[in-house]
């Protein structure tokens, strides 16, 4: 079934997971940077993935030309589980212990899942090039190389680590948490993203603390029953044209 560009896979609605093809296109908003193009802006950041459709951000930027290829920029996990993975510094990720390598029902590519973590997260390696014998240990490999890629990013402190939870706003204790896991790798910032209320409307930043902003979006592009709403891209371009002014 198409929706909005995304083939979803049968069976894996509820835990966010869908077989996405992007095409990088245009925005409707008309927005000129003066020091940077919107590439450069979007690869400022980096995503930790998210609950519910947690490709969304990596989508985005997607659509601004870059190509983020982070371990979590594909993956869809609960904030504790990130919290976990977070504190403990990803250990054991990409070993084949702790991976399984399955093919989606309808879908034409391995898809890969943390025993621990879930992180449920596209491989790109198709399944009618690649068996499940090669599948396993090339897409352990690439797990492997991302997580050491990850910890390096959150060791210098360079970019912007955005996450989002379609579901629901975290409390201000998962927020804590979360941005306590990330500042324990060095001066890193987490940029939380929630639904707007009334005291934060669509594209309000926050800075909380050294190392934590908090963006509010009018909506995401799945609802929290994950009924597609439509691009919501107009919408992050602000909040990250805010955060790195912020930053």
């Amino acid at each position: 079934i198409e929706v909005h560009g995304w083939l979803k896979v049968s069976g894996m609605e509820g835990a966010g997971l869908t077989q996405d093809a992007p095409e990088a296109r245009p925005l409707a908003h008309a927005s000129v940077l003066e020091t940077e193009s919107r590439r450069d802006l979007a690869m400022r950041f980096e995503s930790l993935g998210g609950s519910g459709h947690g490709s969304e951000f990596a989508i985005f930027q997607h659509h601004l030309g870059a190509r983020p290829a982070g371990l979590l920029a594909w993956a869809d996990l609960g904030t504790d589980l990130l919290a976990d993975a977070l504190e403990s510094r990803f250990d054991g990720v990409g070993l084949e212990e702790n991976t399984i390598v399955f093919a989606p029902d309808h879908g034409d590519e391995w898809w890969t899942k943390d025993k621990r973590y879930w992180m449920a997260m596209r491989s790109f390696l198709k399944t009618d090039g690649v068996g499940a014998d090669q599948a396993t240990p090339a897409a352990c490999r690439r797990l492997q190389s991302l997580r050491q890629t990850l910890i390096e990013d959150l060791e210098a402190g360079e970019k912007i680590f955005v996450f989002k939870d379609s579901h629901r706003n975290l409390t201000e204790a998962e927020t804590d948490r979360l941005h306590a896991a990330v500042r324990t790798y060095g001066d890193s910032t987490l940029f939380y993203v929630r639904l707007e209320d009334d005291a934060h409307p669509n594209g309000t930043v926050d800075s909380i603390r050294p190392g934590l902003m908090v963006g509010y979006i009018d909506h995401f592009t799945f609802s929290p029953d994950n009924k597609p709403l439509g691009s919501a891209d107009v919408a992050w371009l602000a909040l990250c044209e805010r955060a790195a002014q912020l930053q």
